[in-house]
């Protein structure tokens, strides 16, 4: 069995000196520099993994938090349009259900006008009182 007490530990030696042991030394001693090479990437590699991992979950954080205030957004700007429909829906119901006015129209949403008979058939479900 070849000595290999270098005077320094494996764990001690920089990379270039590994490579370099590998390249010149005794054949046993360059694969435990082999090893040990293997041993660092190895810890860098979980070291990485652990930061990817990391990473992505703060990523995914974000996004659900990201997402669940664009809902919140969403219902703060839906509400007053609802709000204006639900008005102009009791509007025009109220208007066509007067005595006289089922002969008459209401104004739609696109520009052209809605006979009270068919509001009424619409709304009726709606605004029965």
């Amino acid at each position: 069995m070849p000595n290999l007490n270098f005077g320094k530990d494996i764990r001690e030696l920089a990379d270039d000196e590994l490579f370099r042991h590998i390249n010149n030394a005794q054949p046993d001693f360059a694969a435990l520099c082999e090893y040990e090479l293997l041993r660092r990437l190895a810890i860098k590699n979980e070291e990485s993994s652990k930061r990817f991992a990391w990473w992505s979950l703060s990523i995914s954080v974000v996004a659900i938090l990201i997402a669940f205030y664009q809902a919140q957004l969403s219902k703060i700007q839906v509400v007053p349009i609802l709000q204006g429909q639900q008005k102009n829906e009791r509007q025009a119901y109220e208007f066509c259900k007067e005595p006289g006015n089922k002969e008459q129209s209401w104004p739609g949403a696109e520009g052209g006008r809605i006979p009270c008979l068919e509001v009424l058939e619409m709304l009726k479900n709606k605004f029965q009182t």
